[in-house]
């Protein structure tokens, strides 16, 4: 969505998020998946820039041209979101090491260890698709997320996996169904004491003189 997104005029914003990883990645309850997290995004048309060698956003979920201070487009996206599935469906770090700068050396030198040799029976054709998010050249990329969403689709159906938000509301009901209970009670309460509070604003009227007001 917000790749694809334009302005009042048509003009194409160009929207950069620069900081996608896990932390940043919202799962609802009812399966709707939502990047948050805009702090650090930045559109083609911002007056603003970047000063010159600085870079921002977490450093083991760069793309190899931010950590050298390049500029950026969608596909540095591409590649953020690469490591974060690749990272999730390896069960372990790709890129992070034990100092900064050994982080950013190994972000900048891409190099992404085979996952079929990690873990069994990890999905080839999902290996496929993040081989091409995780290029080091940004022109060896999908050109924007609505390629990789095709993309995964197509592995998923190869797998024989159905995966939609009816299927992703069956997992998180299953694996935080007391969270959900607690979520639930809680607005439950806080409902309820909104309905109290302008229960009583309704009993109130102006009073007399002196008096600002007067409850019944």
């Amino acid at each position: 969505h917000a790749h694809e997104l334009h302005d009042e005029r048509g003009e194409f914003l160009n929207i950069v998020h620069r900081d996608v990883n896990a932390s940043n990645i919202f799962i609802t309850y009812d399966g709707q998946v939502k990047i948050i997290d805009f702090g650090l995004a930045k559109a083609a048309n911002r007056i603003s820039r970047t000063r010159a060698g600085m870079v921002k956003g977490k450093l083991a979920y760069m793309s190899p041209e931010q950590v050298v201070g390049k500029p950026l487009d969608r596909r540095t996206d591409i590649f953020a979101l690469g490591t974060t599935l690749w990272e999730v469906t390896a069960d372990r770090r790709l890129f992070k090491g034990e100092t900064d700068f050994e982080t950013m050396d190994r972000v900048h030198l891409a190099e992404v260890p085979n996952p079929l040799d990690l873990v069994d029976g990890y999905p080839e054709p999902l290996w496929e698709v993040l081989q091409k998010m995780l290029q080091k050249s940004p022109q060896n990329r999908y050109r924007d997320a609505l390629e990789v969403a095709s993309a995964l689709d197509r592995a998923a159906l190869y797998e024989g996996r159905t995966v939609n938000e009816s299927v992703v509301s069956g997992i998180m009901h299953a694996l935080f169904a007391a969270e959900r209970a607690q979520h639930e009670q809680w607005i439950a309460e806080a409902s309820k004491t909104v309905a109290m509070g302008l229960e009583m604003r309704g009993t109130m009227r102006p009073g007399g003189p002196g008096d600002d007001l007067a409850v019944e």
